[in-house]
């Protein structure tokens, strides 16, 4: 009896298995199935056409053109949706939301908000993954700012600067870390609060995000930050 139920737990561990995703071993060159089809997400939809700007005066609507583009969009909309899905190990924060999308039959998308009591871990993950950012956008805050002292302490010296002139102290810290490896970007955003720091991570294939597939990354010469990489 004792072997029957060490064998049904190793069996209900494995299928648990199976039904998880770590974003991080994704190979990119590969069919988005292998990755996409043991998920149970609950909105899928499908998408066809590119995002278009039209104006009409002073009024500005978004509309999709069918021009043949097909993508599919899984978005982590529910706290199951989360919970099938990793970074590097790191779990998601289980109500922020998140998309995952395939085109031309691979993964070309995702965005997503790991753990943010591990935001500083998560991003020595990615500096031991991918190297040196290509771009480090910054923004300057008053060190009376209530995330400062967290930056400050648990950011590499090398990534900020603290200075002061005659209307008072500030640090020089990081928004942005951008990587461009391959056909990919990679973008991580720090976003703040009161004590904590939460992120926003995402992967982008430049081609879908010239072909403007992307809702949010729909105008890609415009976009303030990652413009420059599509040129």
């Amino acid at each position: 009896m004792k072997n029957i139920l060490v064998l049904l737990a190793a069996s209900i561990l494995m299928s648990c298995s199976a039904q998880s995703l770590d974003l991080s071993q994704i190979d990119f060159n590969r069919p988005a199935g292998q990755y996409l089809d043991k998920l149970n997400i609950s909105a899928v939809e499908q998408q066809k056409g590119h995002f278009e700007i039209l104006k009409n005066g002073d009024k500005v609507r978004l509309e999709l053109k069918d021009n043949g583009e097909v993508c599919t969009i899984y978005t982590l909309r529910e706290a199951g949706d989360a919970a099938q899905i990793r970074f590097s190990g790191f779990s998601l924060e289980p109500d922020a939301g998140g998309r995952i999308i395939s085109y031309k039959d691979k993964i070309a998308f995702y965005n997503c908000h790991p753990d943010r009591t591990r935001t500083f871990e998560v991003l020595s993950k990615l500096k031991e993954m991918l190297g040196k950012p290509d771009e480090i956008v910054t923004d300057t805050l008053s060190l009376n700012d209530g995330t400062a002292p967290l930056l400050s302490k648990k950011l590499p010296a090398t990534d900020f600067k603290i200075f002061k002139d005659e209307f008072g102290e500030y640090i020089t810290c990081p928004r942005h870390y951008i990587w461009k490896k391959g056909d990919m970007i990679y973008q991580y955003t720090f976003i703040r609060g009161s004590k904590t720091i939460a992120n926003d991570l995402v992967a982008m294939n430049i081609q879908a995000f010239k072909d403007r597939i992307i809702f949010g990354f729909h105008n890609p010469a415009q976009d303030p930050v990652l413009s420059k990489y599509v040129k």
